[in-house]
């Protein structure tokens, strides 16, 4: 009897082991992914940030390129990165 209950404390143990190994690793996987959203948001950030429209818009005349057209080629250019964000906040480990 007194083997048994040291047998079944080993194994809760070992379970407990084995359950906060795994539960690092998840946390060290959710700290991965926020890193990676952050970056990709500063790197978005910056894009636009730099992204100086005024003088296309002055210039852009209504034979040349309709706003709209101008506007979505423009928002186009941020779209890879947009995309990356978008897989990373719905991507599971």
């Amino acid at each position: 009897m007194l083997v048994d209950q040291g047998s079944e404390k080993s194994q809760v143990k070992e379970i407990e082991k084995m359950q906060t190994k795994e539960l690092k690793r998840v946390l060290n996987k959710v700290d991965e992914m926020r890193m990676q959203r952050l970056d990709l948001l500063t790197k978005l950030r910056d894009q636009i940030v730099q992204d100086d429209l005024t003088r296309l818009l002055v210039t852009a005349t209504s034979e040349s390129v309709s706003l709209d057209r101008l506007f979505a080629d423009q928002l186009n250019k941020h779209q890879s990165l947009v995309g990356k964000i978008s897989l990373k906040l719905f991507h599971t480990f």
